[in-house]
Formats: C-alpha cells, sequence, structure tokens
C-alpha cells in the first residue's frame, strides 16, 4: 500500500480500516484452517490456502519467509494510528491481543505453521475424497 495514500487519511478512516482489516484476516485465517471441513467453503479455502502459501513462499523469497501481503498492510494501518514495537507475525499480535500476554514468537511460529500443514492436509484429503 502506498504509504502517501496512508498519510492522507484521518485517523477515524485509519480506526475503521483497522477494524475492517482485522476482521478480514481473521475470516481468511478461519477459513485457511478449518474451510475444508465446511463443504461450503471448501472452494474458498483451496483458493486462500493457495495464495496464502504463495505470499508466504514465493513473495515470502524476496521479503522474508512468512510474508503476508494483508499483515503488511494492516502493520501499515496500525503504525499510522502510532502502534509501535508489533511482532513480525500477525497471530503473534492476535493472540497476544486475544490473551493480554506476550507469548514466545517461536511457539506461535511453530503453532502457525502446524496449522497450516494440518489445513493442506485436510485440504488434500477432500480433494481426494471428492476424485473418488
Amino acid at each position: 500500500m502506498d504509504e502517501q495514500f496512508l498519510s492522507g487519511l484521518d485517523k477515524n478512516t485509519l480506526n475503521f480500516l483497522d477494524s475492517l482489516l482485522f476482521a478480514f484476516h481473521n475470516a481468511v485465517i478461519f477459513v485457511n484452517l478449518f474451510g475444508w471441513m465446511i463443504p461450503y467453503l471448501v472452494k474458498t479455502q483451496r483458493i486462500l490456502i493457495s495464495l496464502t502459501a504463495f505470499s508466504w513462499f514465493v513473495i515470502g523469497f524476496f521479503y522474508g519467509f512468512g510474508y503476508c501481503i494483508v499483515t503488511d498492510i494492516h502493520y501499515q494501518i496500525l503504525y499510522r494510528l502510532g502502534k509501535t514495537d508489533l511482532p513480525n507475525s500477525y497471530i503473534k499480535y492476535l493472540l497476544d491481543k486475544i490473551f493480554g500476554t506476550d507469548l514466545n514468537a517461536l511457539y506461535v511460529d511453530i503453532g502457525t505453521g502446524i496449522g497450516f500443514a494440518v489445513a493442506v492436509i485436510g485440504a488434500f484429503w477432500v480433494w481426494r475424497k471428492e476424485r473418488g
């Protein structure tokens, strides 16, 4: 996202965008993790998990493993709102916010990786089941 664009936004708009991205980001995480178990979300989950993998591994090759464009945009908005010292991981940011603590980043990253792997395996399992 263009930093100049953000600099022209007032605090109310930035707060709205923060709320919007918080809801969107969490919905993407939910669908990535559980969409393969919910028949009407299976196709959406395949698309989102593919986009997530592309961001983490392909774009991440250039920006750092696990790079997420949604996190990048959301963090730019949070910085404009004066929030600093944000963790590298959105999942850590989310869990710290929910539990009001400072969780170990390594453990959060391991849990995130396990969750992602389970979601990918689940998506492949459903896909193979559909193909007979």
